[in-house]
């Protein structure tokens, strides 16, 4: 883990042992008293910075924050990440986060995928040598009722930071097949996604985009991402996704009855266990963070001007843009679902065709240093 301060120059330990010295052996009384002109004339940065923020308009919360100018890069393996393990009325079961085997890293910065990763590990950045980047870190502290000194109440606390940049890996698939790493989630999560689609049925088989992955010429009139609702990725320990009206774009390659449709949109309903899914990007993501509070909060994003969505009681953990970039699901059997496989049609109005569960030919990244148990 490494720490730069942004902008300014690097103070030496020796600097300040330095400066101490000459601190405490000069004479107290020599210092002189400068008036406000005189200071007013003085210019710097700090390195700690300290404010305050009002909560959202009848909220009656207040948000102090203390932040630190610099950028935080960290190359870290995290065995076990279990917060919030509680089984009560309010949360329901499994932990409100619960994460096996995470890995914060960099992320790959070249076209495609990176060739020192396995496949199917998205753009994570290099073994070891990458930084997740946090810029600005910084801690909010909700406080209920701060002006009434009887009443006063910390509601909760949250580390964020103006931006993260990186790549969040999680988990790995044991000698059975079975996956494990993002056993339960809770939190607000805004997925964009790109992936190409491979189906069949009994009338035919054919593809599909969704977004523009890269490397398909038949994708590149698409916008660059699908963007899931965020009402099917937000919520209290979630353990897998629910999405209605998936948009597969330019339906191509096809065979049998399908060829008369050559072109045409389609819509699937689609399911995806949270355990299967091994890592995402952050592309200089803002307001990114992880959050405890006792009660529902608005927290401010980091300008003090605007909110985020709203952090639910317990653990939280916002992450404003998820990208999941060129995936390549196994081939989506849909058979002939219905009398004479009529109920092929619904792929061609919302909410869709239920495509089940895709496996999404997610792999955990490599960030293996020495002898470590898991990486």
């Amino acid at each position: 883990m490494k720490m730069t301060k942004k902008t300014s120059p690097k103070i030496s330990l020796r600097s300040i042992c330095v400066l101490f010295t000459l601190l405490c052996s000069g004479d107290i009384s020599a210092m002189v008293e400068l008036e406000n002109e005189q200071l007013a004339e003085v210019t710097g940065q700090a390195l700690i910075q300290m404010s305050k923020a009002p909560g959202i308009s009848g909220s009656n919360t207040s948000f102090y924050r203390a932040s630190l100018d610099v950028e935080l890069a960290l190359n870290m393996n995290i065995e076990k990440m279990q917060l919030g393990c509680t089984a009560n009325s309010v949360n329901g079961q499994y932990c409100d986060i619960d994460m096996e085997q995470v890995r914060l890293m960099g992320r790959y910065s070249g076209s495609g995928s990176n060739p020192l990763q396995p496949e199917g590990s998205g753009r994570a950045g290099d073994p070891v040598d990458s930084d997740f980047i946090l810029n600005r870190p910084f801690f909010d502290f909700a406080i209920k009722n701060d002006d009434t000194a009887t009443l006063r109440e910390v509601l909760g606390i949250k580390l964020s930071a103006e931006t993260a940049d990186g790549y969040f890996g999680v988990g790995g698939i044991d000698s059975q097949g079975d996956h494990f790493g993002l056993n339960s989630m809770s939190g607000y999560l805004d997925v964009y996604l790109n992936a190409y689609v491979r189906f069949t049925t009994t009338l035919g088989n054919g593809q599909a985009c969704i977004g523009r992955p890269d490397n398909y010429s038949e994708c590149a009139g698409n916008s660059e991402f699908y963007n899931i609702p965020t009402s099917a990725t937000t919520g209290k320990r979630l353990t897998e996704l629910y999405v209605e009206s998936v948009e597969m774009n330019n339906l191509h390659g096809a065979s049998g009855i399908l060829r008369i449709l050559e072109g045409a949109d389609m819509y699937a309903i689609m399911r995806a266990r949270l355990n299967e899914l091994h890592g995402f990007e952050l592309a200089n993501t803002p307001n990114f963070f992880l959050s405890f509070q006792n009660e529902d909060v608005r927290w401010p994003n980091f300008d003090n001007s605007t909110y985020a969505a709203t952090a639910e009681a317990g653990w939280w953990m916002n992450v404003p843009r998820v990208e999941l970039r060129n995936l390549e699901p196994d081939t989506v059997p849909l058979g002939c679902p219905g009398l004479l496989c009529f109920g092929l049609l619904d792929s061609f109005s919302e909410p869709g065709i239920n495509a089940g569960y895709p496996d999404l030919q997610s792999v955990p990244p490599n960030n293996c240093r020495g002898s470590a148990r898991f990486c």
